[in-house]
C-alpha cells in the first residue's frame, strides 16, 4: 500500500488547521445554522484550494460554479475553450443531518469519485457510523489503495471543534497518516 507523502500530509494538515479556524469563528455565533456552516467551510476550503493553485468549483468569492461534488479542486492545461481537466486533487462533500442515510447518500458520490483525496464533513459519527462508511468504501469494486478519504466530524468542542479521521483503502489502522 503507497504511504502518504510528506507534500499529502502537509497538505492534509492545511485542510484540517483551515477548517478549525472557520469552526471556531463559527461556534462563536449561536445563529449560525447549517447552511451557514456549510457555506463558510466551503469557501474557506476553496480559498485554500485557489492559494495552493489549483482550479476550484464553487468560487470562493461568489460560491457559484459548483460542479457534481459541494466542492472540487483541480487541475487543467490550455486548450481551446474548454481547457481540459488533468487531475482532480480533492473531492468533498458535506452533510450535517441527523438521518444517517443522508449521510451515505452523499458519501456514496465520494466512493466513485476519481481523486486522491476525499474529504466528508459532517457530524460527529459514531463508532458503528464510520464502520458503516469504512464498509461502503471497501465494498466499492473499483477502489484504489492510493485514495485517501478525511472525515470532518464536528463535536462542537472550542479548541478542535472538529474531530478528523485519515481513512486508507485496506488499511489496518484508519486512523494513521504514515
Amino acid at each position: 500500500m503507497p504511504k502518504i507523502s510528506s507534500v499529502e500530509s502537509g497538505l492534509i494538515g492545511c485542510i484540517m488547521s483551515s477548517l478549525n479556524v472557520v469552526a471556531r469563528r463559527l461556534s462563536a455565533d449561536v445563529n449560525a445554522g447549517n447552511k451557514e456552516w456549510t457555506h463558510e467551510c466551503l469557501k474557506t476550503l476553496a480559498t485554500l484550494g485557489l492559494d495552493i493553485g489549483y482550479g476550484v468549483c464553487p468560487w470562493p468569492e461568489t460560491m457559484k460554479g459548483e460542479w457534481l461534488y459541494d466542492l472540487i479542486w483541480y487541475m487543467e492545461e490550455k486548450s481551446d475553450w474548454p481547457n481540459r481537466m488533468t487531475d482532480v486533487a480533492l473531492v468533498l462533500e458535506s452533510e450535517w443531518a441527523e438521518n444517517m442515510g443522508d449521510i451515505r447518500y452523499d458519501f456514496q458520490k465520494l466512493v466513485q469519485a476519481k481523486s486522491r483525496l476525499k474529504m466528508l464533513i459532517s457530524r460527529n459519527l459514531s463508532v458503528e457510523e464510520f464502520k458503516e462508511l469504512k464498509s461502503d468504501i471497501e465494498c466499492f469494486q473499483r477502489k484504489d489503495e492510493s485514495e485517501i478519504y478525511i472525515f470532518a466530524m464536528y463535536v462542537s468542542d472550542k479548541v478542535d471543534p472538529f474531530r478528523y479521521e485519515i481513512y486508507r483503502v485496506g488499511a489496518e489502522d484508519p486512523g494513521k497518516v504514515n
